[in-house]
């Protein structure tokens, strides 16, 4: 089947610029202004972009044991709906991703969705708990992506010597937590105005830094390639100024390039992150590293909850926000209108630079020949996801039913349509 997507405007790499996208047999055929074609499944793209599909670095996807908060249709369905093609999952489930057999499991049980792609990523230590490794080898030839312990910080500098040196022979990443849990104090609040005014034990930011800064160090001991989750401070951003090598990556989350401490004044439990929001000087510290490339690419951290997790008492209540549906509409609403973020940047962000850093060869990219893997935003009008409806189980995030500009109208994956106003659809529409 031939579909033409007209006026949309188009971002690529070195692009930005109205186009019309011609696809045929699943690739794209030509791209050019005013292109006119019969027997064409029309798409009109006006007041629409058009942007290569993203790939995520971070997310939790609540299988095994936590089905009731997302699983992996719910999840991956979401994550194919806000324009994501491929996501990792960590292994911080219930059992955790410590075996092979569970790594295997998942990625097949994925490929029969035919949702987003998915990626594993296998634990560092057995049931997480920082005392024993794992096999990162077994692990790998099982198809896990990289090892991260996230949720948990791996705090035992012998042991993660160790599974550096394994993952190095290996050529597999490792995507680090940085937590020293006795300058966090395992807050979900920053430490400095906002705790002492909200009379809540502070999470230092020298918590995340000073582990990010070992580990670094670690990693250029023995060449191994470490991947630095959620950068949260400007303490660590300075640590990467001073310590990055090639081997080194870093990641921002949505929440922490939008948001910043003062959010969390109020105890709102939707405002509760692991690391926490920081202050407005952290927030621009980042958003800086992300723009000059110091931070390579921007991660979800998609972390779904249930109304009642969100629901205790601001330090009882668990960590994180739903993120895959709404990551362009707040990216495109709070940053990109306010030119903070170009929309070169976007596609550096969240498309080239989480490629090469798990190493797939050929990205998603709108360019003649290509296979079309599109997402095409609709930012001429403002919608809230509460409204439209979420294709994840979880609504934790304080921007669920705030307006934004954004919200995906189409999703051609692998060549195929196979999102187009609010509904999925199956192979026959292809």
């Amino acid at each position: 089947m031939k579909f033409l997507i007209k006026g949309a405007e188009v971002w690529e790499e070195n692009i930005r610029k109205q186009l019309d996208i011609l696809i045929e047999d699943g690739f794209i055929k030509e791209l050019g202004e005013g292109i006119t074609n019969k027997n064409t499944r029309v798409i009109d793209a006006n007041g629409c972009v058009a942007l290569p599909l993203f790939v995520d670095l971070h997310c939790h996807l609540r299988t095994p044991g936590e089905e009731h908060k997302e699983n992996l249709e719910t999840g991956l369905g979401a994550a194919l709906k806000g324009g994501f093609h491929t996501v990792v999952a960590m292994p911080n489930t219930k059992p955790p991703i410590d075996k092979p057999e569970l790594v295997r499991y998942l990625i097949d049980a994925a490929a029969k969705l035919d949702k987003a792609d998915l990626k594993v990523a296998g634990a560092i230590t057995e049931n997480l708990q920082g005392k024993r490794r794992t096999s990162l080898e077994s692990l790998f030839l099982a198809g896990a992506s990289a090892a991260s312990d996230d949720g948990y910080a791996v705090n035992n500098t012998g042991l993660l010597l160790e599974s550096f040196k394994e993952a190095a022979i290996l050529d597999m990443p490792i995507f680090l937590h940085e937590e020293d849990y006795e300058l966090s104090n395992r807050s979900g609040i920053n430490e400095g105005r906002v705790s002492f005014e909200a009379g809540v034990f502070g999470n230092h930011p020298l918590s995340e830094a000073l582990p990010a800064a070992r580990d670094i160090l670690l990693a250029r001991q023995v060449g191994a390639r470490v991947h630095i989750q959620h950068v949260s401070s400007k303490e660590t951003v300075d640590v990467l100024k001073m310590l990055k090598f090639k081997n080194i990556t870093a990641e921002a989350t949505p929440h922490h390039l939008i948001f910043d401490e003062s959010a969390t004044l109020s105890l709102n439990p939707l405002y509760k992150t692991n690391p926490p929001l920081r202050s407005k000087e952290d927030r621009e510290a980042i958003l800086e590293a992300v723009k000059s490339g110091l931070i390579d690419c921007i991660a979800t951290d998609h972390a779904p909850h249930t109304v009642e997790d969100k629901s205790l008492p601001y330090e009882d209540a668990l960590s994180g926000m739903a993120w895959f549906e709404l990551v362009f509409p707040a990216i495109y609403t709070y940053l990109v209108l306010k030119e903070l973020l170009s929309p070169g940047d976007l596609v550096r962000l969240l498309t080239i630079n989480p490629c090469r850093i798990l190493k797939i060869s050929k990205r998603p990219r709108i360019s003649v020949g290509e296979r079309a893997n599109i997402a095409i935003f609709d930012v001429s009008t403002k919608k809230s996801l509460e409204k439209i409806g979420s294709k994840s189980k979880a609504s934790n995030n304080p921007l669920f039913s705030t307006e934004l500009f954004g919200f995906t109208k189409a999703v051609f994956k692998d060549g195929k349509l196979r999102f187009l106003e609010e509904t999925f659809l199956e192979g026959e529409e292809n």
